[in-house]
């Protein structure tokens, strides 16, 4: 990611991303390498390390487990859990396009 901007001097900037991080659990990294200049003669200014404990992400059962208790409560937890469901059945018949697409209307 390039992210090219002009500061003055004392001021800041703020730059907020999303990240796609992994399915499974342990230490996921990303370095920052942040540069000064006029481009193309930038000089290295400072490296910027994060390390995030992840994690795993829940099962399409797991988060039907927890929607069942909650499905009487409102019609949205009624359809979410409904939708994560039908995406669990696709997914056992190998239908993985269509659990992703269930997936996205849960998420709507």
């Amino acid at each position: 990611l390039i992210w090219p901007f002009s500061l003055a001097e004392a001021e800041t900037n703020t730059l907020n991303l999303w990240l796609q991080l992994p399915p499974q659990a342990g230490p996921a990294h990303t370095e920052a390498l942040i540069q000064v200049g006029i481009a193309p003669d930038w000089t290295d200014y400072a490296n910027q390390l994060l390390t995030l404990s992840l994690i795993a992400a829940p099962t399409l059962a797991q988060v039907a487990d927890q929607l069942v208790p909650l499905k009487n409560q409102n019609k949205y937890y009624k359809k979410a859990l409904k939708k994560v469901q039908k995406a669990q059945a696709y997914l056992d018949e190998g239908k993985a396009d269509n659990a992703l697409k269930q997936k996205i209307r849960v998420t709507h």
